[in-house]
């Protein structure tokens, strides 16, 4: 059930920024192999001027690449983390009638309020709905 309530993913640390990111790099191996082609009447300090700035680039980019890819991979742990996790260690529950609100204690990576249907119960649990998913709370950690 925790899987329909996380937050989608922010595009900040989407895969494809980090293709953006490669793609930038790239550009800028080919800028600094292509510099005395381009400069070839040039004098040699602007050429190292333009080589400074080309590898500053690349090494700005490339650590932006390393960072993010460290913060992708965090983030796609704590995800899984939270997935095989239990839904009460991730909310507050609160009955009301023949439905829970449920209140994110304090994850970033799931939505913060909403409510779930109670479709059953025996004596120590609530059998709920959460759009297409079913689960079992237990009634000790519902309010």
């Amino acid at each position: 059930m925790l899987e329909k309530l996380l937050n989608t993913l922010d595009p900040l640390y989407s895969p494809y920024t980090l293709i953006l990111i490669v793609a930038f790099v790239v550009i800028l191996f080919f800028g600094l192999s292509w510099t005395d082609v381009f400069m070839k009447d040039e004098k040699k300090v602007y050429k190292k001027v333009v080589h400074t700035y080309i590898i500053l680039g690349i090494i700005a980019f490339g650590l932006l690449g390393v960072f993010g890819t460290k913060q992708l991979f965090s983030r796609q742990q704590k995800i899984n983390e939270i997935k095989n996790g239990r839904i009460e260690n991730y909310y507050n529950l609160k009955k009301k009638g023949q439905v829970i609100e449920i209140t994110a204690k304090s994850s970033d990576f799931l939505k913060q309020k909403t409510t779930v249907k109670i479709i059953g119960e025996d004596k120590n649990s609530y059998q709920i709905q959460y759009q297409d998913t079913f689960d079992y709370v237990p009634k000790s950690s519902v309010e």
